[in-house]
């Protein structure tokens, strides 16, 4: 864990902020590494179609470019109203940082507790989905990998997952690190490095 890199002072959703990310696997795609493909390194269609990206990134010096609607931009202005709701709720004080970085790895945290012993999720979700989790139902198999990959990369004991919508009551799930998940993580993850860095060579030597 000695080469994590945290850049506290990056804002999230801006240009430096993105440039940061570019060329790394990122905690949003987490769900791709555990997707099962009939390669010997495990890496699934969506995983290889992700390199595919990260190379572009990489080739270009360019970050993809990201996806924004109306409940991105919700979300994005509710996660101050959830993350103060939180520390109201459970005492914890968060810090706010704006980006992580582990070797070819990136992670883009909604909080760290306790120096990073525990980390937070904020989820503003609409009614008919927040309900779903809020009376009980499973976090989405994507919201489970991206807080495992949180946890992974910080080292953390626990993410609090937090799941709001306007109007309705706020719901804190804790999770615990899935060491299975984890390990899995740390081979998928070198295993699409190779891939990744394969053809970026590949190309700069058809150059």
């Amino acid at each position: 864990m000695s080469d994590r890199e945290i850049f506290s002072e990056l804002e999230q959703g801006s240009a430096e902020w993105l440039a940061a990310r570019a060329g790394l696997i990122t905690a949003s795609n987490a769900g791709l590494l555990l997707v099962n493909g009939k390669r010997p390194d495990g890496l699934g269609a969506g995983a290889l179609t992700y390199g595919y990206e990260i190379a572009g990134e990489i080739l270009t010096g360019r970050p993809a470019p990201s996806f924004s609607n109306e409940h991105t931009e919700r979300g994005y202005a509710r996660e101050v109203d959830l993350r103060n709701e939180y520390e109201l709720l459970t005492g914890n004080e968060v810090e706010q940082v704006g980006f992580v970085r582990r070797g070819r790895a990136g992670y883009s945290p909604d909080g760290l507790v306790d120096g990073g012993r525990r980390v937070i999720e904020i989820k503003d979700r609409l009614p008919k989905i927040a309900l779903q989790v809020m009376t009980g139902g499973d976090l989405s198999k994507d919201e489970v990998a991206q807080a495992q990959f949180g946890m992974w990369m910080m080292g953390a004991e626990s993410c609090d997952f937090i799941v709001g919508s306007q109007g309705l009551p706020t719901m804190i799930r804790t999770l615990e690190p899935d060491t299975e998940m984890h390990a899995l993580f740390e081979k998928r993850v070198a295993a699409l490095v190779e891939f990744i860095d394969g053809i970026v060579s590949k190309v700069k030597e058809a150059a």
